[in-house]
């Protein structure tokens, strides 16, 4: 027989009569009572918080919870319920059952009190003070709510004052209290001000705006609110008479007198304005004259008042045809006999040693009805050539198209430059400027070199040619000036330097690690260092192909003597110093014929080069890259015999070794021999040499030749066929 069935143990209450569950709050079963929002942990249908929540809304133990609609004893509201005797004003039931108007200061209130009246310190919206949007005493504005009589269009600033409430608040520069725009407060509380465009009291103009009485004349209103034609003269006006007339005493453009564009009593022209009947195509002067207005003005040389540009005055102003043309050019001389051997022309090329002469022919180039020239005091100036100012010539008196030439120089004629009467090519080189002054205009009596047209100065050109190659072979001894007294080694060797090609002068001065830079002269040279004894016991060797100087000289000094094979070396090299005769070492040749030495007479009886070549100080492989300078004198051929004799002739070589830091290529540019000896006959500007060898030949020859045609005829390779000046 089965026992009692009994319910399973839950929350519900069981019902001993009948053992039947009965529903309870407390069951954790929402809904199953009457009145039951939620219950424990069942949130029901609202969703109200499980009672372990802790929220607003959770359940509370009498199964209700806040948000269910249901007024509980501890809610001021709950949906649509709120307590009794809440205020007509509240607000809406927030979602924690409290409302604006419980008296509860909650959440984002600023104050509640309760009550209905708006205007207390705490409003109906539990806000207070200024910026609650509700117009509260001693506040003239709040949002949007302004006081009683406020000038409309105006805005509430965020201290409840605003612009138009008759108080100076802020920034702002006045505040009368009205709508008012032209009065002396701006709508935007700013006093009035010249430029914004509203024209106040004491303003003739402010903008577009003009003052009733503008004549219609007016110009445009300037920044400080005036304008020419407001009866006051202003800033740069001459005068202002405020009236429309164009034409008295004081212009519409508030200008008077010349300069104003109006064509007034005593005036020629005004701007573009011109008298009756003057001529056209005219320009008016700043002065209000203009060339043409029949009154010699200014720099004009006369004015006839016409359009007839063909008579004595032409429609510039300017005297008839007054202008003078020079040309100088110059003719080859080869002989320097004074004699042109060619036509004269601009530009010509001769031998260093030969001469030229110059032609300056003066042209009187005015057309047919051009005044004649005086051209009987010029002043003539070329001081290439060494004529100065202080030459006057007389050409004589020129017609138009008329020219007189005069040769230079001339025994009536001198040139600085040209003594004797000769102007040898190496002494003129170069571009020559002539220049002529104090041409006279006959009609005007005007210098004709300041009139249009004329051309009072002009060039020509001399080039020269002619440079100089050495060749040798010889044995020399190193002599004691050298040496302090000691006799040095012997050297032997020799060779050519400046065949096939040889330019003159320094080639690496600024860049000696150029590519070019020992490419302008073209050789070879060899030198064997021995001392004297039954084995001839070698010092070194040396061989260069590289050069990078040539200069050659004419010296004039007293130069040692060779007699009976004995030479004398006491001054031995005094042509390479500073400050011989005639600054020798300078590339200039022997233009007398005479000083060079004999059988034929040579361009130059001195010549120095220098570069850099392979040097090694044993009989071995020439290993070690030096710098070297030669200097050589021709002082003539061999006495007796073949090459058997001592003759004057002197050879010295200086041969710089690169120390640690030093560069072969830069030596040889510090060693050029554009650099002449100091008084001490060493070369200024680098340290003592390694080696330093030189004195009178003992057997050989040394001969210094002319360049070579290839030097000059295009077949060099450097620097572009030809060589011209470094």
């Amino acid at each position: 027989m089965r026992g009692p069935t009994f319910p399973p143990l839950n929350a519900h209450a069981q019902d001993s009569a009948t053992v039947a569950c009965v529903p309870i709050c407390g069951d954790n079963i929402a809904g199953d009572t009457t009145g039951e929002t939620c219950d424990g942990t069942d949130a029901g249908t609202l969703g109200c918080s499980t009672a372990s929540s802790g929220a607003l809304d959770s359940c509370r133990a009498n199964c209700t919870c806040c948000g269910d609609g249901h007024l509980d004893a501890d809610e001021q509201c709950d949906g649509a319920a709120f307590t009794s005797g809440v205020p007509s004003t509240h607000g809406p039931c927030r979602e924690d059952c409290t409302f604006c108007g419980d008296s509860i200061t909650n959440g984002t209130e600023m104050c509640d009190d309760g009550n209905t009246n708006d205007n207390d310190t705490c409003s109906n919206n539990c806000t207070n003070g200024c910026g609650n949007g509700i117009l509260n005493t001693g506040e003239h504005c709040d949002g949007t709510q302004f006081e009683a009589g406020a000038p409309s269009g105006r805005v509430c600033r965020s201290n409840c004052t605003y612009c138009g409430d008759g108080i100076r608040n802020g920034n702002e520069q006045c505040d009368d209290g009205n709508s008012v725009n032209a009065d002396n407060c701006r709508n935007d509380c700013t006093l009035p001000l010249c430029g914004d465009g509203i024209l106040d009291a004491g303003e003739h103009c402010d903008g577009t705006l003009f003052e009733a009485n503008a004549p219609s004349t007016h110009g445009p209103c300037r920044a400080d609110c005036t304008y020419c034609g407001d009866a006051t003269k202003n800033g740069t006006e001459m005068c202002d008479d405020g009236n429309t007339n164009d034409n008295d005493t004081c212009s519409n453009n508030c200008t008077n007198g010349c300069g104003n564009g109006i064509l007034n009593t005593d005036e020629h022209c005004d701007g573009t304005q011109f008298e009756a009947g003057a001529p056209s195509g005219r320009v008016c002067r700043s002065d209000c004259t203009y060339c043409g207005d029949g009154i010699k003005n200014g720099n004009e040389q006369c004015d006839d008042g016409n359009n007839v540009d063909t008579d004595s005055c032409r429609n510039n102003c300017t005297l008839s045809g007054c202008s003078v043309t020079i040309a100088k050019t110059v003719a080859p001389d080869e002989d320097c006999n004074g004699i042109p051997d060619s036509a004269f022309v601009d530009d010509v090329t001769v031998d260093k040693i030969e001469c030229v002469i110059y032609k300056v022919c003066i042209t009187n180039a005015g057309g047919a009805d051009a005044q004649s020239l005086n051209a009987s005091d010029v002043t003539l100036n070329d001081s290439h050539i060494g004529i100065t100012n202080a030459l006057h010539l007389d050409f004589g008196t020129l017609a138009p198209g008329q020219t007189a030439c005069k040769e230079i120089p001339s025994t009536t004629i001198p040139a600085d430059s040209c003594p004797n009467g000769q102007c040898i090519c190496q002494d003129v080189e170069g571009k020559n400027t002539a220049s002529v002054s104090n041409v006279i205009c006959a009609a005007s009596n005007a210098q004709a070199c300041l009139q249009s047209g004329s051309k009072c100065s002009d060039d020509a050109n001399v080039g020269c040619s002619g440079g100089c190659r050495i060749t040798a072979g010889r044995t020399n001894r190193t002599d004691g000036s050298i040496n302090g007294g000691v006799q040095g080694p012997r050297g032997q060797g020799g060779g050519q330097v400046g065949a096939p090609c040889g330019c003159t002068g320094c080639f690496t001065t600024g860049d000696p690690q150029a590519d070019d830079a020992f490419e302008h002269i073209q050789g070879n040279w060899q030198y064997d260092r021995k001392y004297p004894g039954a084995t001839q016991f070698k010092q070194g060797t040396f061989h260069a192909k590289q050069f990078n100087s040539l200069i050659c000289g004419c010296c004039s000094e007293d130069l040692p003597n060779c007699t009976n094979g004995t030479p004398q070396t006491t001054d031995a090299g005094i042509c390479f110093r500073q400050g011989a005769t005639s600054d020798p070492l300078n590339g200039k040749i022997c233009g007398d014929r005479t000083t060079g030495p004999l059988p034929r007479p040579a361009a130059a009886n001195i010549i120095c080069f220098s570069g850099i070549g392979d040097w090694t100080d044993t009989n071995g492989h020439k290993n070690v890259k030096v710098a070297f300078r030669v200097e050589a004198e021709d002082r003539g051929e061999p006495s007796t015999g073949k090459n058997s004799d001592d003759t004057c002739d002197y050879h010295r070589i200086r041969i710089w070794v690169p120390k640690i830091g030093e560069d072969a290529a830069v030596l040889a540019d510090q060693a050029c021999c554009t650099t002449a000896l100091d008084s001490n006959l060493n070369v200024p500007g680098i340290r003592r040499p390694d080696i330093d060898d030189g004195g009178n030949l003992i057997h050989g020859n040394i001969q210094i030749h002319p360049e070579t045609p290839n030097s000059n005829n295009g077949r060099c390779p450097v620097p572009d066929g030809s060589c011209q000046q470094p």
